[in-house]
């Protein structure tokens, strides 16, 4: 399974795709010519990617920079979120649930 999600840069970033866990055939179908991909690639995903004509950006940066410097951007244009209402997105549940009492 892989986790991603699809964006498109029209002067601003914008989801095309909600991020999901999909089977890497899933993912594969949605890539087309001239997209650009990135993240932890493994080498069987790389391969599909270079079939489908689409190239690998390098990650070079850690994801933690990236995001903060999204989020900076965000801040510096006026566009700050409430922490208090900002809530997790899980793509997956939990594999543990809740604990069962036992004696």
């Amino acid at each position: 399974d892989v986790a991603w999600a699809a964006y498109r840069d029209d002067g601003g970033w914008r989801e095309d795709v909600a991020p999901s866990i999909t089977k890497m055939a899933e993912l594969v179908s949605a890539i087309v010519a001239d997209d650009v991909i990135t993240g932890d690639i493994d080498d069987d995903l790389s391969v599909a990617i270079s079939a489908a004509r689409a190239s690998v950006a390098s990650a070079h940066e850690h994801r933690v920079v990236a995001l903060a410097a999204l989020g900076h951007a965000r801040v510096a244009a006026g566009r700050a979120d409430d922490p208090t209402t900002l809530v997790p997105l899980y793509l997956r549940a939990p594999a543990i649930g809740p604990q069962s009492a036992t004696k």
